[in-house]
């Protein structure tokens, strides 16, 4: 039987399909928030103004690269059911790259309110250690995915950390969305009236966020 009559895209090129359209859709949720931030809060200080532009500009970066990947396999290697068993391009491992730095903002930013919050700096250095060891982890993976040659071997090498990134992806969520609600509930014990609605309204934010982000990352991690 012919190979390509043969091959069955869906669990391959059509999950990369459907995670890079996924992708540009949430870039373009990510527009829309970046442009209703600047437009709602211009008071708000240069330094997170410039961590909303550079995630920005890093979530097109990796929008760019994921569809770079995508054409690669479904256009320049069209029909080239074999190009599946080579080195993955390397875009997509750029897109690695630019996820990791991307991470590392966001939970950084977050790791800063929750020590604003809690003034407990032992939690806040656990959670940065578990940004630094992800943001290594897929440092190594990108630097060793511009090297490959083969799929299978590097899967078979580098899987394990690919799995343990998403999983201290996850617990660091988790973790920075239990230590801000903790503490802001804590905080509400002893507010006044008005105050406790808005702690609510952050409790109810915070948990929404981070248990989005989580569980995206479990979803990735299962898949």
């Amino acid at each position: 039987m012919d190979p390509v009559t043969s091959f069955n895209p869906n669990p391959s090129l059509g999950a990369l399909q459907i995670g890079v359209l996924i992708s540009c859709v949430l870039f373009g949720v990510t527009t829309t928030q970046a442009y209703i931030y600047y437009t709602r809060f211009p008071q708000d200080s240069r330094k997170i103004k410039a961590l909303v532009v550079s995630v920005w500009i890093f979530e097109a970066a990796h929008a760019i690269c994921v569809g770079d990947g995508l054409y690669d396999y479904t256009i320049s290697n069209y029909g080239n059911a074999e190009r599946l068993s080579g080195a993955l391009p390397k875009s997509l491992f750029a897109s690695l790259l630019f996820g990791g730095v991307i991470a590392a903002s966001v939970q950084g930013f977050f790791t800063w309110r929750t020590y604003t919050f809690s003034n407990k700096l032992f939690i806040s250095l656990l959670i940065s250690v578990m940004i630094s060891v992800r943001l290594i982890g897929g440092i190594v993976l990108a630097v060793m995915g511009f090297r490959m040659t083969l799929l299978a071997p590097f899967e078979k090498k580098w899987g394990s950390l690919f799995t343990a990134l998403f999983i201290i992806s996850a617990t660091n969520d988790l973790t920075i969305t239990t230590t801000l609600v903790i503490f802001l509930r804590n905080k509400r014990h002893v507010a006044h009236e008005r105050t406790m609605a808005l702690i609510d309204k952050l409790i109810k934010w915070t948990i929404e966020t981070a248990l989005l982000t989580s569980a995206a990352s479990m979803i990735t991690l299962a898949c």
